[in-house]
């Protein structure tokens, strides 16, 4: 796997500015915006979304994020969740787990797919890092740090 280039001797700095913006956007949901960037940042990334969906219909609840286009959020809640070989092939991972895009679905079925070529290619996404945060019986959800290349 390729490795991003952190903020070397911030590192500590930019961990515990995450948890503290993560323990405020607990209560006050408009705040993930600032834990995406701040997590995107910290791993290199050019955006980031935090993504929750009902476990039993699969439709997204809450999707915000850093540098996500605002239009392509409102068709992803719209549409292409269903399309989404991401989400659909990683709906079932458990809770902690960290994965890239290609550990979840072979880059071949990306390239592929309806919405890589509606939305990643003119958002410049061609891989993920993610990281499931909740899989329970009411909600899947889970932040993804997005990259301009593949990650391996």
């Amino acid at each position: 796997m390729a490795r991003r280039a952190v903020n070397g001797p911030d590192q500590e700095s930019d961990f515990l500015d995450i948890v503290a913006a993560a323990q405020d956007a607990a209560l006050d949901p408009k705040k993930w915006r600032c834990v995406t960037e701040l997590v995107a940042r910290a791993m290199g990334g050019h955006s980031a979304g935090i993504f929750l969906h009902d476990a039993q219909t699969f439709e997204p609840l809450i999707i915000d994020g850093w540098r996500l286009n605002l239009d392509h959020c409102a068709a992803y809640k719209e549409y292409y969740h269903k399309h989404d070989v991401w989400y659909q092939r990683g709906k079932h991972l458990p809770t902690g787990t960290v994965a890239t895009g290609s550990q979840i679905a072979p880059r071949k079925m990306l390239l592929a797919s309806e919405i890589y070529h509606d939305m990643f290619v003119e958002d410049q996404i061609e891989d993920l890092l993610t990281c499931v945060l909740v899989r329970s019986e009411r909600y899947n959800g889970h932040i993804s740090v997005l990259y301009p290349d593949p990650l391996d």
